[in-house]
């Protein structure tokens, strides 16, 4: 399904207007993708619980893309994970919100498209306040792949100006050592200062 970008629409100091919001979280309700900046760059999003919008997105991007669900708040971590490790506690604690994401047993809630191999989700608690506001009007987290911010046509524009094109770290946290992923942002040295890594 290929969709135009029919609006945009400014991010200011990171945040956008509640009439945007809706607008994002309509878009997103009925299977849309939308584009907006996060932490690390910008990333095409879909609702996190449509079925449908996330298999396009998985399709759109390949298997070896990891996709990443974008929270509100740390506090949803717990729903979208089967379970919590000690490590991933202290990771989330010292690193959350902002760009890295960490990669957990998904729970039952989480749509297989969405899985990273083994059964295990990327999950990141956005600093970005127009995550937020697109995550609470939606009532759901949102699942991203970084994207620059006019490579993909869509039905909404979340417009910060120009990223640098980025993408988050992704630590795996279900084992120990940890191990990264996906390396981006922050680097290996900040992950060594708080969690013990695999080499």
């Amino acid at each position: 399904m290929s969709e135009t970008v029919r609006e945009s629409v400014s991010v200011e100091n990171g945040s956008i207007t509640p009439e945007a919001a809706q607008r994002a979280a309509d878009i997103l309700l009925s299977g849309g993708q939308i584009i907006l900046p996060t932490d690390s760059g910008y990333m095409r999003a879909v609702n996190l619980f449509h079925a449908e919008a996330v298999s396009r997105l998985r399709t759109s991007c390949g298997e070896e893309t990891i996709l990443v669900a974008l929270l509100a708040r740390a506090e949803h971590i717990e729903a979208l994970a089967a379970e919590v490790s000690a490590d991933a506690r202290i990771v989330i604690r010292r690193l959350t919100p902002g760009p890295l994401a960490v990669a957990l047993k998904a729970s039952p809630l989480v749509p297989a498209a969405a899985h990273l191999p083994g059964g295990r989700v990327a999950l990141c608690v956005s600093e970005a306040a127009c995550v937020a506001q697109a995550a609470d009007r939606l009532g759901a987290p949102l699942l991203g792949a970084p994207c620059a911010r006019d490579d993909f046509d869509t039905a909404l524009l979340l417009d910060a100006g120009a990223h640098a094109p980025a993408q988050p770290t992704v630590l795996d946290v279900t084992r120990r050592p940890a191990r990264i992923l996906q390396a981006g942002t922050p680097q290996r040295a900040i992950l060594e200062r708080i969690v013990l890594l695999e080499e």
